[in-house]
């Protein structure tokens, strides 16, 4: 029986020189591929290494091989003035003029600098990390040299890392290391680690044969033949391999395509047009449409039944699904057409794929179970597709994936177990959600930032009973105090009463912002990253950070204005107008108009400029990520404020107690009035001290992260509950217990 393996490789390994064109680079004259006979539909065509010429005949492909220049005619470069080396040397990361590395100004400019650069075009990947000498993604572990000799398309090697599991497409894989062109199998030197490509045929080892523009026979035996020789009818090869496949070069070919051994390349055709010439099923296995039209795939998987590699590139596709009924169809390429969507089961009647590409398209929805049923699929590129949604049972049933591309999509939708599949070893993505949900023993390709979480917005069960506990003590103690002061004061000194419940008020805006951050962690549960973007540029976060925004506003306002009407109640009891309802009303209707306006003001102006708040806590002093010059303004505004009011308040409190032991002085006091003037002093003190325990720490905990790039987010929300709103609570806690030691010497009298 003949042994066509070694054949079958080498008529693969020209499909991909045939796909690339690379095969007609150096011919002298290219095979007329549509050379048509008006009066037939098709002519027989000339394959595997013949071509058609003008004449009509068949002669043999030779390419004419590139001449080496000769050294001296090359250009050159001066290393210094008695030391020159080829042009072709500069910047390719080996040093040829010693310790100056002049010839590696890129190389040296970066052990500089130290400035890192990146790929300027797309699909490249660098040959040393940091620097823009680069190559495409298609020479990774590709071993090939330049017409000089030198190792291209990197020369230190840097494209040859890590292809010990490699799997080389159509090329020569080397033992355990990274894949070659088969001419350079058997030609005489070892381009393999360990000498493989010289060792793959017995012959190479015994008889050193390199059978350079000659075939060379399968058998063990020393055996070239000339490619004269091949399909000519007579047998030269021992197991008679030159005599394989012949009935190729009489297949037909459809017009306007050009067909090589079992491959068939098509541009710029009308499938309907060509269809309709058919009367037969082509043994294609490999079928290439590239700026066609292509409506009925269907009946093209008809007609080429045995096809087991398609691309579809640039054809003008619109629908796939339930077209493609091909069993033996395993590799599907269909990047740049027009699809739009992806139904259920749509790829279940080829479940033979092993791997789909449908990049650059247009598809918006993809259907749960669309890829169910693709039992052996491995590779799924979903790449640069507007796609909204992506569920958890898009990939049902895809048990052996182990490569999932999804590069430029960034859904407003991702359900958790999307990625539960413990196959995949990668997913290539730009959205860090993805990565939260793939395998922890896999590789996922975007950087989740620093500042996020792939659990819960508030991390730690501690954080979030802390949260809902001080939510509920501050509404507790705030409208406790409300009710009292309104209750007890209001014929007695109507206006702190006012201003009181107005304070009460503000502090219960602190427990509405912990309540919107809680209940937001509650309904988002361990998805919040699933909805991260959205929550910040949703209209509750913008309405947390304008409520937080007021309510730190109008905090310092009405205790600089309470410490204020204290001091004139004290200095002018009688004149002062002060204890006028009216006045004091009007006053905390301007303070608290002027916060309202600022917040939602500061707000707006972040919604318009920035369109999202840069943290997930939606807080204004504080900036996640990237910089924004608002919030670093709004940090700044808020310290020197806090600052200029605890200030003015420490000021007042003293000026009060100063006029208050004055006057009581000419009063000549007596043991009850010392002991109001004492509670008076005590609480003024308790007041100044929350103040100053709360404003300070906040403050310089929000500009110190203004200043650096990475902070620990733990510390801002613990700032939240732990400083920002200790007056919110600790204020009307200390007001209670001062009226109620108020009514409780009252009832003893």
């Amino acid at each position: 029986m003949v042994d066509t393996s070694q054949l079958f490789l080498f008529v693969m390994a020209n499909l991909t020189a045939f796909f690339d064109k690379s095969d007609e680079v150096h011919c002298k004259q290219k095979p007329e591929w549509n050379q048509t006979d008006a009066s037939h539909k098709f002519v027989r065509k000339c394959q595997l290494l013949i071509f058609l010429t003008v004449s009509g005949d068949c002669r043999l492909y030779l390419p004419n091989l590139p001449v080496k220049p000769h050294p001296s005619r090359l250009p050159k470069f001066s290393c210094s003035p008695d030391h020159e080396i080829s042009s072709e040397l500069l910047n390719d990361l080996m040093s040829d003029c010693g310790l100056s590395m002049s010839d590696e100004p890129i190389l040296r400019t970066f052990h500089i600098s130290r400035i890192e650069q990146n790929c300027t075009q797309p699909q490249q990947l660098q040959c040393k990390s940091g620097l823009p000498i680069c190559f495409s993604v298609h020479e990774i572990c590709l071993f090939k040299l330049s017409k000089f000799g030198h190792l291209r398309p990197c020369r230190n090697g840097g494209h040859l890392d890590n292809c010990l599991e490699f799997e080389c497409n159509g090329d020569f894989k080397c033992a355990n290391s990274y894949c070659i062109l088969w001419g350079y199998i058997c030609d005489g030197k070892w381009d393999c680690p360990q000498g493989t490509d010289e060792s793959l045929l017995k012959n190479c080892t015994v008889f050193s044969v390199t059978c350079r523009q000659m075939f060379k026979c399968s058998s063990p035996q020393r055996r070239c033949v000339h490619v004269g020789n091949v399909c000519n009818g007579q047998y030269d090869c021992p197991l008679h391999d030159d005599e394989h496949l012949c009935e190729l070069k009489y297949q037909l070919c459809p017009s306007n395509c050009s067909c090589l051994a079992l491959a068939i390349r098509c541009e710029n055709v009308s499938e309907s047009a060509t269809l309709k010439m058919l009367n037969e099923q082509l043994p294609y296995i490999s079928m290439n449409f590239k700026f066609s039209k292509l409506s009925h795939p269907k009946k093209l998987f008809e007609v080429f039944h045995a096809v087991q590699i398609m691309n579809a590139v640039f054809a003008s596709l619109t629908d796939i699904c339930c077209s493609i009924s091909s069993k033996t169809l395993k590799i599907l390429n269909l990047k740049n057409n027009y699809l739009t969507s992806l139904s259920r089961h749509c790829f279940s009647l080829a479940f033979n794929l092993l791997k789909i590409t449908l990049s650059y398209n247009k598809i918006t929805k993809v259907a749960d179970c669309s890829f169910r049923g693709l039992f052996l699929l491995q590779y799924l590129s979903l790449s640069n597709n507007p796609i909204l949604i992506l569920s958890d049972r898009l990939l049902s049933e895809t048990n052996a994936l182990i490569l999932f591309e999804i590069f430029e999509v960034f859904p407003s939708m991702i359900e958790p177990n999307i990625l539960h599949h413990k196959t995949i070893a990668a997913v290539l993505t730009s959205d860090y959600r993805l990565c939260c949900f793939a395998p922890s023993n896999g590789v996922c390709t975007a950087n989740i930032p620093w500042f996020l979480s792939c659990n819960h917005l508030l991390p730690s069960k501690l954080l979030q009973a802390s949260y809902i506990c001080l939510f509920v003590v501050i509404l507790v103690v705030n409208i406790l105090s409300l009710f009292i002061h309104a209750a007890t004061q209001v014929d007695k000194n109507m206006s702190f009463a006012i201003t009181i419940c107005a304070m009460n008020a503000n502090d219960i805006l602190c427990a509405v912002y912990l309540s919107m951050i809680w209940v937001s962690d509650v309904l988002q549960k361990d998805q919040f990253i699933v909805y991260e973007e959205h929550w910040r540029k949703s209209f509750w976060c913008f309405a947390g950070f304008a409520v937080c925004f007021i309510f730190t506003i109008f905090t310092q306002f009405i205790i600089v204005f309470l410490s204020f009407t204290r001091w004139r109640v004290v200095v002018n009891p009688i004149q002062t107008k002060m204890k006028n309802v009216r006045v004091v009303a009007s006053w905390i209707g301007c303070l608290s108009t002027a916060a309202t306006i600022s917040g939602f003001g500061i707000t707006l102006t972040l919604y318009l400029t920035n369109g999202e708040i840069t943290n997930t806590i939606c807080l204004p002093f504080v900036s996640f990520g990237k910089p924004v010059t608002l919030i670093f303004i709004t940090v700044w505004f808020k310290a020197v404020s806090e600052l200029v009011c605890l200030t003015a308040v420490i000021i007042l409190h003293i000026l009060l107690l100063l006029n208050l032991n004055k006057s009581q002085q000419q009063l000549q006091k007596t043991k009850s009035q010392s002991e109001s003037s004492y509670a008076l002093v005590t609480q003024l003190i308790l007041l100044s001290a929350t103040n100053f325990l709360c404003w300070t720490p906040s403050a310089v905990i929000f500009v110190s992260t203004s200043f650096v790039s990475k902070f620990p987010t733990s510390l801002i929300l613990w700032t939240i509950i732990g400083a920002m709103p200790l007056n919110s609570y600790l204020n009307p806690i200390i007001l209670l217990v001062v009226q109620a030691r108020r009514s409780w010497k009252e009832r003893k009298k």
